[in-house]
Order: structure tokens, then C-alpha cells, then sequence
């Protein structure tokens, strides 16, 4: 399951009631690989996608595409400051079983 810290949930909580207060969410995708890295890019949504994953977390609507949702729900978001500018911080969980010397991954999201 998605570990959220208290401050970042409840901040990110509010921000939905502001932003998406008829539906919507959270959605999260993912862009990179495992060898080079993973960036989660989240942004709100006021609608949802006929093949989005949708997760309720204690009223909290995060969306995510359903191959991405296998490495972002055991992710971890945390508080964090870059450049003078608070941000949330996106830990994923490491993805055992690559050769990035050919380029294969067993737990690639982009699998089927």
C-alpha cells in the first residue's frame, strides 16, 4: 500500500477538496525505466480515464494508469524541498530482477 506522510496527506487532501471537489484525483504516471530511473510526474485531474486504476485512501483519489499502479502503490511520499520550493518526494520500490545491460526488466510496468 501507498505510505503517505500525515503532513503531505493532508495537505494533498485539501487540495483535492480546492481543486477537485466533484471527482477526480491525484493522477500519477510514471516516465524513465529502472536502469535509468524512474520520474513520478503527478498533477490534479478533474476526470477520470476508462482504463485508469483508481485508489481511495481515506478520501484521497489517486489515479494511475493500471502497469504503473504495480510499482507507485508500494511507493512512499514524503515531504521534501528543492531549490527553496517544497515539493512532495516520491520513493519507489527497487526493482529486483533487471539486466539493464540488455535493457530487460521482469517487473517493468510496461509489461502486460
Amino acid at each position: 500500500m501507498i505510505a503517505i506522510d500525515t503532513p503531505v496527506f493532508d495537505r494533498l487532501l485539501a487540495l483535492q477538496r480546492q481543486l477537485s471537489p466533484q471527482g477526480g484525483g491525484l493522477r500519477m504516471a510514471l516516465e524513465g525505466d529502472p536502469c535509468g530511473g524512474w520520474k513520478v510526474k503527478m498533477h490534479w485531474s478533474a476526470t477520470f480515464l476508462p482504463r485508469d486504476h483508481v485508489e481511495m485512501l481515506n478520501g484521497l483519489r489517486l489515479l494511475a494508469d493500471p502497469l504503473h499502479w504495480t510499482l507507485l502503490q508500494n511507493a512512499t511520499l514524503t515531504a521534501a524541498e528543492q531549490d527553496q520550493r517544497a515539493g512532495i518526494r516520491v520513493v519507489l520500490p527497487v526493482v529486483s530482477s533487471c539486466n539493464c545491460e540488455s535493457s530487460r526488466c521482469a517487473t517493468s510496468p510496461e509489461q502486460g
